[in-house]
């Protein structure tokens, strides 16, 4: 168990760049915290993905709703956004998957 509390918290870092030079220099990143969430269960990996969304919502959030290239770039990041957080995530789950074997075989 003590991997998995070690492991509790990941970075999202908005996929910003050249494509989105709009949303350059806002909030770049955001911590999500699942040390406190049961990642075996459904509920867990529920709660867990709506931190990351909002998350996500947050690092890739619009400066003007009534401009449509700004809410392009904001798809676009968050669709990046998305993307380059879905290995930590599966990472995080499957940690927690084999923190709960770790424990079963002692």
């Amino acid at each position: 168990m003590t991997r998995i509390r070690n492991l509790t918290t990941i970075v999202i870092l908005a996929a910003i760049g050249a494509a989105n030079p709009v949303l350059a220099g806002q909030n770049d990143s955001q911590r999500v915290h699942y040390g406190d969430l049961d990642l075996n269960s459904p509920a867990g990996i529920a709660a867990f993905d709506s931190r990351i969304e909002q998350a996500v919502n947050q690092v890739c959030a619009a400066t003007s709703p009534y401009e449509l290239q700004d809410r392009r770039n904001v798809r676009q990041c968050r669709i990046a956004t998305r993307a380059a957080v879905r290995n930590l995530r599966t990472t995080a789950i499957a940690q927690a998957r084999r923190g709960n074997l770790d424990l079963a075989s002692r």
